[in-house]
């Protein structure tokens, strides 16, 4: 158990890992993808620092030639990252150009991305990709030192690999940080979690165990009445246990099964011991008033929402396969799973064991007894399969003492009840 629970906290807190690592990891890296054309963005307005006041000054009164050391400044820029530079005056008019050598891919996509002048005289920029080589188009307002505008610089900057590998690595190492802070964050809460999981299994534990001790101590009280021993209830179930699990029946089924088991007969609490306890046939009258515990227990258990699988049990454990048994006369496969089941084993413990009314009958007669209702009162397949275990289950419980009965029950019972729920939380 304690070592499922390790696992079971390991495994959630590395999906945690996981979804907390995609979501801030692809928050981060959506972050450091805008961070690269930022970068650039920072790159250009350094490089674009070249430009001097005196170079504004042209650009307000453009005389009639280009000035020379506004070109041989575009020039410059074009030999060191630009691929492309126009510069425009105030109006917009075309000032001066420069492009890089053998661009005419460059071009054609330029051409394709054609755009008018924005009416915000603000900085734009697009990064695009050509033949796997990164670029940013760049719309810069050129200002003088009073804030004027003097003009403007369009371009398209070359985003070297160097440049590119650089940036991206500092994205990489975000991402890797933030993950890894994740993870320390998860390691570190790993101990507080399972101390709180301890805590809680322990509590738990102790709710299941003391709800089906409650749940075997109302069986048991009808059963004292009904026997003068808890043993019946004890082996019914047991019986009940074995055959449902070589039947390879699902775990949830098999409490449900053992939950009918304990509580199959809780509605005699409501039969008086002179109809209970009658050592001779009841009459018709008596009979109709015993058939009255299936009611009376459906009304005690209802009002327990935990003990809501025991009802099939308790509710039509008095069917018969060829539809003459009672409440509701169903017949054969109408018959809930788990009542068919019980219906065998409670009948073959009857006749196994002492009744005031009756003393018990070898395992030989009482196999030969359920044989003679098959189909009948029992359901053929699994009274077969039960055929093949009761030699070995009346060996070891028929004649088996409370104590010993109850340590071999409360066992299978913790298996299903406690370390199956449990194991789930």
């Amino acid at each position: 158990m304690t070592r499922s629970i390790h696992r079971l906290v390991l495994q959630r807190l590395v999906v945690v890992w996981l979804l907390l690592s995609t979501v801030f990891g692809g928050v981060v890296y959506w972050l450091g993808v805008r961070h690269i054309d930022d970068k650039v963005v920072d790159l250009i307005l350094r490089e674009s620092r070249i430009f001097t006041p005196q170079d504004m000054k042209f650009l307000l009164n453009p005389g009639p030639g280009i000035n020379e050391a506004l070109m041989r400044k575009v020039e410059l820029l074009v030999d060191r990252h630009f691929s492309l530079i126009e510069i425009y005056d105030p109006q917009e008019n075309h000032v001066a150009t420069a492009h890089r050598p053998g661009s005419v891919r460059l071009e054609q996509e330029l051409e394709r991305r054609h755009h008018s002048f924005p009416l915000d005289a603000a900085l734009h920029y697009e990064r695009f990709v050509i033949d796997d080589e990164n670029y940013l188009q760049i719309l810069l307002p050129l200002r003088t030192e009073t804030g004027e505008l003097a003009g403007y610089l369009e371009g398209v900057y070359h985003i070297d690999a160097e440049t590119l590998s650089g940036i991206r690595d500092q994205v990489y190492q975000t991402l890797m940080l933030v993950m890894l802070v994740i993870l320390v964050t998860s390691v570190v809460l790993y101990p507080v979690i399972l101390l709180l999981n301890r805590e809680l299994l322990r509590f738990s534990r102790e709710t299941l165990r003391d709800n089906v001790k409650l749940m075997e101590v109302l069986g048991s009280a009808v059963a004292v009445r009904d026997s003068d021993t808890h043993a019946h209830n004890h082996r019914v179930t047991l019986y009940a246990i074995h055959l449902a699990e070589a039947r390879k029946l699902p775990a949830e089924v098999i409490r449900n099964l053992i939950a009918g088991a304990f509580l199959h007969d809780v509605g005699k609490i409501g039969i008086s011991d002179a109809i209970l306890r009658k050592p001779n046939g009841l009459t018709a009258e008596e009979f109709s008033i015993m058939r009255g515990h299936v009611r009376l227990g459906l009304d005690i258990v209802s009002k327990a929402y935990w003990l809501k699988g025991a009802l099939d049990v308790i509710e039509f454990h008095h069917e018969k396969y060829d539809g003459t048994g009672y409440l509701q006369g169903l017949k054969a496969m109408e018959i809930p799973l788990n009542a068919r089941i019980f219906a065998i084993v409670d009948v073959f413990d009857a006749l196994t064991s002492k009744r005031p009314y009756k003393e018990p009958f070898s395992l030989e007669r009482s196999l030969a007894m359920l044989r003679e209702r098959k189909g009948k009162d029992f359901d053929p397949v699994l009274l077969e399969a039960f055929e093949e275990l009761a030699p070995r289950l009346y060996d070891k419980f028929a004649r088996a003492d409370d104590a010993h009965l109850e340590a071999v029950l409360m066992e299978r019972v913790e298996r299903y009840f406690i370390e199956a729920r449990l194991g789930k939380l």
